[in-house]
């Protein structure tokens, strides 16, 4: 079977924020929430270097992208769709 996998953040007036990398999908719904990198990194507790680079390398685990749009005030998703219509 085939499958493609979707992420996005999902703001509560229905908006949806996606992205073709993490670090990209990060940016945009921050920048949708009217909150800079600076700001995220801060909320995380690490210095704007750091938020810098994950945000270059995508490098999240999905607890922290959860916490990420929790942050911002959004829902994150993500799922694996099926070419049968199965979603994990």
């Amino acid at each position: 079977l085939n499958c493609k996998y979707t992420s996005y953040f999902k703001f509560s007036n229905g908006s949806i924020i996606s992205a073709n990398s993490t670090g990209d999908e990060i940016k945009n719904a921050c920048e949708y929430a009217d909150m800079t990198a600076t700001d995220l990194g801060r909320k995380m507790g690490i210095t704007q270097p750091a938020i810098s680079r994950r945000l270059k390398t995508g490098k999240f685990t999905h607890d922290e992208l959860k916490m990420i749009a929790t942050m911002i005030g959004c829902e994150y998703e993500s799922k694996f769709e099926f070419e049968n219509g199965v979603q994990i």
